[in-house]
């Protein structure tokens, strides 16, 4: 089991990283979320938001929310862009 999400990529200003082979289970919301902005009680084993990255052979298996969420921004978030 995992709470929150598993592997991320969280400030949008990853690239050129691989992600290859992994597998993700279980994952659950934790029972108390960090910070109100954090989206910690919707938990997908993959959380990715740049797709300047290479992903392959990846699995999800039985995520509480998703298994695989992709949040496109028009901006780097903190503290990648700071």
């Amino acid at each position: 089991d995992t709470f929150g999400h598993c592997y991320m990529l969280e400030d949008s200003g990853e690239q050129d990283n691989t992600l290859k082979f992994n597998l993700g289970a279980v994952t659950k919301k934790p029972a108390e979320i960090i910070r109100p902005e954090e989206t910690d009680d919707t938990p997908s084993t993959f959380w990715l938001t740049n797709p300047m990255n290479t992903f392959e052979g990846n699995v999800a298996a039985g995520s509480e929310h998703s298994g695989f969420w992709f949040e496109m921004s028009k901006s780097v978030r903190m503290p990648t862009g700071e």
